[in-house]
């Protein structure tokens, strides 16, 4: 999670290659991709209250802790849609690459007359 927390502190573009490793990773696993989405849910749910725990604690104004929350809503669109890009992407690659195999198989099996 520190990319996450580094992304949300940085002026710089946002760096989603973690978030599309991790897709691209479970995809290759197996995982099922509603797995991985809940997990990303449940990581941004516990970043956010231990933010707002964090900035309760510290007094930190309503204006700034409603700004956090926004970037924090920000950073969870953006890296669980690159995740859940990366994972279709990885997805789409092994059914594509299953198919040529089986019409290669096929074609040795079953030559034409």
């Amino acid at each position: 999670m520190a990319f996450i927390f580094d992304s949300l502190t940085s002026g710089a573009d946002v760096d989603v290659s973690p978030a599309e490793r991790t897709g691209t990773e479970r995809a290759l696993a197996g995982v099922p991709l509603p797995a991985v989405m809940t997990a990303y849910r449940i990581g941004f749910r516990f970043m956010w209250e231990e933010t707002l725990a964090t900035a309760r604690a510290a007094a930190i104004p309503t204006d700034a802790i409603l700004d956090a929350t926004a970037r924090i809503f920000f950073a969870q669109e953006t890296f669980t849609q690159a995740m859940a890009d990366a994972y279709r992407h990885q997805l789409t690659t092994q059914i594509l690459g299953g198919r040529k195999s089986d019409r290669h198989w096929w074609k040795r099996c079953c030559p034409a007359g």
